[in-house]
């Protein structure tokens, strides 16, 4: 992923995680939404693996967020 695609997904992630989900629980959550192993978000959060385009839209969509806020 490039620097501004990490940059939007970690902009959307933020969001999400201090607007909407206790921090607790906050990769439960969205390894579920996205149907992966929380060892597998772990993976894309870090930065080993890309999120892909269409897992960043089903975020912004199940937390009612618009990528043109993010990019």
């Amino acid at each position: 992923m490039n620097e501004l695609g990490q940059k939007v997904t970690n902009g959307i992630l933020n969001d999400v995680k201090s607007r909407y989900v206790k921090n607790e629980h906050f990769l439960d959550e969205i390894s579920r939404l996205l149907g992966i192993s929380k060892s597998g978000l772990y993976g894309k959060l870090n930065g080993r693996t890309s999120f892909s385009f269409s897992e960043i839209i089903e975020i912004c969509q199940r937390y009612k967020l618009s990528l043109d806020y993010f990019a």
